[in-house]
């Protein structure tokens, strides 16, 4: 879906950078991981009607919950998201979402 999306506007992206814009959302059951990625979308198309409050709550939560007991590769990449920026859901984190990721990544302040 992003990288269809990143064609159309003739921005493509290296692989690296999609799979860590997918990071929260792989990290919830399938159905409601592509229901937020939806929500994303519609954020950025439609910001007025998408449910920003739900997604950023969903995104949140996944990182808090899950994070910590998934793979190297997601934890890796949360942290790498989160030094490099530019990811749409690194809008939704708090303070301690961000730490709840460096600790995940062994990356402690």
């Amino acid at each position: 879906m992003l990288e269809s999306r990143y064609l159309a506007e003739n921005a493509p992206r290296p692989e690296i950078q999609i799979w860590t814009e997918l990071i929260p959302f792989l990290l919830l059951d399938e159905a409601e991981g592509v229901d937020a990625l939806a929500e994303l979308v519609v954020l950025h198309e439609l910001p007025l009607e998408a449910r920003a409050q739900w997604l950023g709550d969903r995104i949140r939560w996944a990182i808090r919950e899950r994070l910590p007991e998934a793979s190297d590769f997601l934890r890796s990449g949360a942290a790498r998201a989160l030094r490099q920026g530019h990811r749409p859901w690194l809008a939704f984190l708090t303070e301690v979402e961000r730490k709840v990721i460096l600790d995940a990544a062994g990356e402690a302040t």
